[in-house]
């Protein structure tokens, strides 16, 4: 029997409107999605947004995923360098980009994310930074370094970009 239902949160407003009103003493809360039930009112509570929210609170959706692409990027190329690349044309050369994609990248990067300088602190506290370290050492294990390879990286890295966008954003 499937209870899923229950899950909804219609059907928790319609629960909790029956346990209230049956005069028991309700000693729980209930927590559902971004929503507690406690007492008799049910309030939304308020979490940090994650960095995916703040680059679209502050630019647009296509904007934003420019960005989380170039915070990929920059933390695939912090992995090769073994260092934060000191500029964006460091940061082209070593990821084999025109400098003008690069700035055009870094622009979109700021225009969703002003208060980051660089994306480095937002893949570090999301735990990225690691993930694309291990990629770039397999990749040298395997000691190719051609172009092709770099963009097979880059594809294999795609889902670390959404795991930076779907962390909260530190303070």
């Amino acid at each position: 029997m499937q209870l899923d239902w229950l899950a909804s949160p219609v059907a928790l407003h319609l629960l909790w409107g029956i346990f209230r009103e049956s005069g028991y003493p309700l000693a729980f809360s209930l927590r559902y999605r971004d929503y507690e039930y406690t007492g008799s009112m049910a309030t939304k509570v308020q979490r940090p947004p994650t960095w995916a929210e703040v680059g679209i609170r502050n630019s647009n959706f296509r904007t934003t995923l420019r960005g989380l692409r170039f915070a990929m990027a920059w933390g695939l190329a912090t992995a090769e360098l073994g260092r934060e690349p000191g500029s964006v044309e460091e940061y082209a050369e070593t990821m084999e980009e025109s400098r003008a994609t690069a700035f055009r990248a870094q622009q979109a990067f700021r225009e969703a994310f002003p208060t980051e300088v660089t994306p480095y602190r937002m893949n570090k506290t999301s735990g990225a930074q690691d993930r694309y370290d291990d990629l770039w050492k397999q990749l040298v294990e395997i000691g190719k370094r051609k172009r092709t390879d770099k963009a097979k990286l880059m594809i294999e890295a795609q889902p670390t970009m959404f795991l930076v966008g779907s962390t909260t954003a530190a303070a």
